[in-house]
C-alpha cells in the first residue's frame, strides 16, 4: 500500500505547492523578495526531508500541522494586510485560507486512513509526529476553521488549556 500512497501524498503535494507557488512567487517579486527568503520556507522544507520516507508523517505534517497552522494565523494575517492597504497580497492569502480548510480536511481523512489501515490510533500517530519533529502546537487556534476542516481537538486539546 506504500507505493500508491507515496504517489498519491506527492501529487498532492505537487499540486497544492504549485498553485500556492505560482500565486505567491509572483507577489513576492513585485514586493522585491522570493520564495525562500523567509525562515518559515526552509521550515517548510525541513519538514518535508523529514518525513520523506514516511507517508503518514508526510501528510500529518502537511495538512495537520502547517495547512493547520495557515487556519489560524490565516486570518489574522488578513487584518495586517488590511491594515498596510495590501489588498492584492490580502486577496492571495484570502484565496488560500479557502482552500486550506479543504486540504486540511483531505489530510484528515488520508490520515485517519491510513492509521486504521495499520491499526493505528490517529491521536496517538499526531502526537507521535508532533514530537518526532519537535514541533509544538500552540494557540491561538481558530477553532471554528479546524472544526470546519474536521482536525479532531483531542489532537490539540494539550494546548488548550
Amino acid at each position: 500500500m506504500w507505493p500508491m500512497t507515496k504517489q498519491i501524498t506527492s501529487t498532492l503535494s505537487i499540486k497544492g505547492l504549485l498553485l500556492f507557488s505560482e500565486r505567491t512567487t509572483r507577489r513576492l517579486k513585485q514586493l522585491g523578495s522570493e520564495y525562500g527568503s523567509l525562515e518559515v520556507h526552509s521550515g517548510l522544507l525541513d519538514n518535508a526531508i523529514q518525513t520523506e520516507r514516511n507517508p503518514l508523517y508526510r501528510i500529518g505534517v502537511t495538512s495537520l500541522v502547517n495547512e493547520g497552522r495557515g487556519l489560524d494565523s490565516g486570518p489574522r494575517l488578513l487584518q495586517k494586510l488590511l491594515g498596510v492597504k495590501d489588498r492584492q497580497s490580502h486577496d492571495i492569502i484570502k484565496k488560500i485560507l479557502h482552500e486550506e480548510v479543504r486540504h486540511v480536511n483531505i489530510g484528515v481523512k488520508w490520515f485517519t486512513y491510513l492509521c486504521k489501515e495499520q491499526n493505528l490510533d490517529p491521536n496517538s500517530e499526531f502526537q507521535k509526529l508532533i514530537a518526532f519533529l519537535g514541533i509544538k502546537v500552540m494557540p491561538p487556534f481558530n477553532l471554528a476553521a479546524r472544526d470546519n476542516a474536521g482536525i479532531p481537538r483531542e489532537w490539540y486539546s494539550h494546548s488548550l488549556s
